[in-house]
């Protein structure tokens, strides 16, 4: 029998009654297993009244879940790692410490995850328990080991992704990285897709073909560098949503060869959302008066922060031209593409003898621009 700690089942009169109200919601209806999570696993009240509805542990039967908890901790869980991985995983209480857990964690030890690395490896995806070593793991393993070389790309994919371990990888990963390679996607460019778009490289095999035979018809080659990053960004939609993106930069002026241009230019484009792209739009062409075929040839215009750095550029503007210090002018519009580094030296730093408080106004006006959209998230909360 479990040996607890001054935490008992007579404690829990003494809980507050919101936590344990007449609804069958949120009262707990297995105390005792409460009790155990608590005082065992250490699990804050809360978590063990939701984990306690996905498991049953009886006053008589705890050796099992025992064992399990001495093992978790034997290779350096704790209570902040136990309580997510119950909290997720309840009945991983009731698995084989020695034949079931013990040979995954050894494999992702020997594979390089260890201490911390293999905590977030587990409590990120504990699906990965459930998956076998010979069948599924180790198979794995050894075709991400074969296009991402080194143990540092292979967690970064992990990280992004954790479900890269526990998906279906004949169904979808390895048919995908065998099709990109076919059509003539480098290795290179397959491991980069693998480590940071990991999610992208698990989709269905069908839509991957589909999304790249796409990339190809509206110009870009799978041996262009930007190639993967053009699938990447056609994964993230439907066919419908696509094509309503693109009936969104139609309504806004463009094109559809315009679109493929754009998209051909810098894919990333294409991912912002309708109210980005209405929004970045009004500033440039009624705001900032920026040339409209600028915004058209050069794409990047379409990627920046409309807060974090066009707000504040165009606050500074506009002070240096009533100044005098700066003509208004079309050519204006490249200032937004400068580095920072650069719009600092030239407009900021160059001016701050005539105009002192010019500093301040730059880096103030984000600051404020934050606080007022803060407000206004917690304002729409209240109502």
């Amino acid at each position: 029998m479990a040996k607890f700690r001054s935490f008992s089942l007579s404690s829990l009169l003494f809980i507050p009654r919101r936590l344990f109200s007449t609804s069958k919601a949120s009262s707990p209806s297995h105390p005792f297993t409460v009790d155990y999570l608590v005082s065992k696993c250490g699990m804050p009240l809360e978590s063990a009244i939701s984990a306690a509805k996905g498991v049953q542990i009886r006053e008589t039967a705890t050796k099992n879940p025992d064992a399990v908890v001495s093992f978790l901790k034997s290779y350096g869980f704790d209570d902040t790692h136990l309580t997510s991985l119950i909290s997720r995983r309840p009945r991983l209480l009731f698995s084989r410490p020695q034949t079931s857990l013990k040979p995954k964690l050894d494999f992702f030890i020997e594979n390089g995850f260890r201490g911390s690395l293999l905590h977030e490896l587990i409590v990120r995806n504990p699906g990965v328990l459930k998956r076998s070593v010979k069948t599924h793991l180790e198979p794995v393993f050894n075709l991400l080991r074969r296009y991402i070389l080194t143990f540092e790309e292979l967690h970064t994919a992990i990280r992004r992704f954790g479900w890269l371990l526990t998906s279906q990888h004949d169904a979808a990963l390895r048919p995908n990285i065998e099709y990109l390679l076919r059509k003539g996607v480098t290795p290179d460019r397959v491991s980069k897709f693998i480590v940071y778009q990991p999610r992208a490289a698990v989709q269905s095999h069908k839509r991957l073909v589909n999304a790249v035979e796409s990339v190809k018809r509206i110009g870009i080659e799978p041996k262009a560098p930007l190639f993967i990053h053009a699938l990447r960004v056609m994964l993230s939609m439907t066919e419908t949503n696509w094509n309503h993106k693109v009936e969104i930069f139609k309504s806004l002026g463009w094109s559809e060869e315009d679109v493929h241009s754009t998209f051909r230019k810098d894919p990333s484009c294409l991912g912002a959302s309708e109210e980005k792209l209405r929004a970045l739009m009004d500033f440039y062409l009624n705001t900032a008066k920026v040339d409209w075929e600028m915004i058209i040839k050069y794409p990047k215009f379409l990627t920046y922060g409309l807060d974090t750095r066009l707000r504040r550029r165009h606050r500074v503007l506009e002070t240096l031209i009533s100044k005098g210090l700066l003509k208004r002018d079309k050519s204006n519009g490249w200032i937004y593409t400068v580095s920072e580094k650069c719009f600092l030296s030239r407009y900021v730093v160059k001016n701050l003898d005539v105009v002192p408080a010019l500093m301040e106004m730059y880096q103030g006006s984000s600051d404020k621009e934050k606080g007022a959209k803060k407000k206004k998230k917690q304002e729409e909360k209240v109502v």
